[in-house]
């Protein structure tokens, strides 16, 4: 029996062994996993930062800067058919330059001809059209917007100037190789454009939105920029590289300053969107504003954006708070968070604090897990995964950071459950070996106390003092001189099993059977 208990000794050491491979195997598997599939860390984590901007969209400032002036389904029905003859586009800014509004920026693209004349005109008079559209925009803060792609012109317009601070950072900013930009006719007479591409992720919804794009070494702002740079009567955009420090990347752009308005970015040059929830207040059809003596005195000092919401045109945007966002009304958000500076920012740290986080929960799940019970060590990794949870609320509303609870808590998770699957295997399989062992002699409690602490059983086994029993049939040998074999058989079970229960109920242990004799005892093994 003392080898059996050395055995059961040795076995709990390489329990213990295991146990800490498993658990230290499913954490560099789910962090190498976490490493490799980026794009469904990504995911996970969008769930959570989607879900933070539904329960706290952007608030915007008192004053807002920027009004839309909306092509809406009303104003097709008014007006004619989409697109309207630039004749009529000229005579919107003319009524917005008379309201003396700080930029008028279309969200729209004119990289064509006019085409909204009659069949019946001549392409003089589509021309022309396009003539009273350029003459309108000539020497007023006009923006129009530009898409660049990987295809189109391939040399990108210059309407603005950039001067870098620090380190050239144009290397990390993204790299596209055309661009539709508006007719030459009226982009020479625009004080500024700008592109209104939007990046999407794999899922169709814009979060992260490029300020600069490099086209054929060139750098192009962005329609927003572009709408803060007119309104402020700026020429110049002031480009920070991370080489100053104090910036939340390597290599790239730290901060871009136009006007009065200082915008910190990540280091290729973009910034993660903040939405807010929809004003209709901030909007006006367009047909209003081209009645005959419409009062437009509330867009003075405004950027106002000219853009489409109706259905047909279908210039839809999907954010984390309306998959169907139009995107003249993305763009406005976007202008009001680069002025109100409400920024929201993934951290370079966070990263390294979420894995840090994670092992020092997992370490803790698997030093508790054999040590208390698994609803204890269950209990403390559901609290500690709410406070990471809180933690990163209380990041997201306080300070605009991303941090994401979501993969330290996964990984942890991980850990805890193949830690308790691990030790309930080698329960199980201690279970079963005990009893085998022991449950032909011991009583089935002291067999249950054996599995509950195998560590009773001491290596080189114990000194104590015992209580013995020798019990026998007197006159046995002329008893069984009397009996069959088949008879003695019988006799004897009926002795040696309410004996052996007898003993066994007094939670002693059977020693041995001898004939007709049974030696018990009992303060051992526990």
């Amino acid at each position: 029996m003392k080898a059996l208990w050395n055995k059961a000794l040795r076995r709990k050491l390489k329990g213990i062994w295991v146990y800490v491979f498993a658990v230290v195997a499913v954490y560099a598997g789910v962090l190498t996993l976490s490493e490799t599939l980026v794009s469904l860390r990504s995911n996970f984590q969008n769930v959570v930062f989607d879900q933070y901007q539904r329960w706290r969209p952007r608030v915007s400032g008192a004053e807002r800067l920027v009004r839309i002036v909306d092509i809406d389904d009303e104003s097709i029905r008014r007006l004619g058919q989409w697109p309207w003859p630039r004749q009529t586009m000229a005579h919107l800014v003319d009524a917005l330059a008379d309201a003396k509004v700080a930029a008028i920026c279309f969200d729209i693209l004119f990289s064509e001809p006019d085409r909204g004349s009659a069949q019946t005109a001549s392409p003089a008079a589509d021309s022309a059209g396009d003539l009273a559209f350029a003459e309108a925009l000539a020497k007023r803060p006009v923006v129009l917007g530009e898409v660049i792609g990987r295809s189109g012109a391939a040399n990108a317009p210059a309407k603005s100037g950039f001067t870098f601070i620090g380190d050239d950072p144009t290397a990390q900013l993204p790299r596209l190789g055309g661009v539709l930009a508006p007719l030459n006719l009226l982009l020479k007479s625009a004080a500024g454009v700008g592109f209104v591409n939007w990046q999407a992720d794999a899922d169709r919804v814009v979060r992260r939105v490029p300020l600069l794009i490099e086209v054929n070494g060139k750098v192009q702002p962005s329609f927003a920029l572009e709408a803060l740079r007119i309104a402020q009567g700026a020429s110049t955009y002031l480009v920070k590289s991370d080489s100053l420090g104090g910036s939340t990347g390597g290599g790239g752009v730290a901060a871009i300053k136009v006007g009065d308005v200082v915008v910190d970015t990540q280091p290729s040059g973009d910034i993660r969107a903040y939405f807010s929830a929809p004003d209709a207040g901030l909007s006006s059809p367009a047909w209003t504003a081209l009645e005959p003596g419409a009062d437009l005195s509330s867009l003075a000092g405004k950027i106002v954006l000219v853009g489409a919401s109706a259905s047909l045109i279908s210039d839809l945007v999907a954010t984390p708070l309306n998959p169907e966002t139009p995107g003249v009304e993305a763009q406005a958000q976007l202008i009001e968070q680069l002025v109100d500076g409400d920024h929201l920012l993934r951290p370079d740290w966070a990263q390294g604090a979420e894995t840090v986080t994670g092992a020092a929960l997992s370490l803790a799940l698997v030093i508790l897990t054999p040590a208390a019970s698994a609803l204890w060590s269950a209990l403390f990794g559901g609290l500690a995964a709410a406070a990471m949870a809180g933690a990163s609320w209380l990041a997201f509303s306080r300070y605009g950071l991303l941090l994401d609870p979501v993969t330290p808590g996964l990984s942890s998770g991980a850990v805890f459950l193949t830690g308790v699957f691990t030790l309930y295997s080698q329960k199980r399989r201690q279970l079963n070996e005990t009893r085998s062992h022991f449950g032909r002699f011991v009583s089935p409690a002291v067999v249950a106390r054996l599995a509950e602490h195998p560590e009773a059983i001491q290596l080189g086994g114990l000194q104590r003092t015992l209580t013995l029993m020798f019990c026998d049939i007197r006159s046995f040998t002329t008893l069984s001189e009397g009996l069959s074999a088949v008879e003695l058989t019988s006799f004897l079970n009926e002795y040696l099993t309410p004996m052996t229960d007898a003993v066994l109920e007094q939670l002693g242990t059977i020693d041995k059977y001898m004939g007709d004799a049974i030696m018990a005892f009992w303060n051992a093994p526990l």
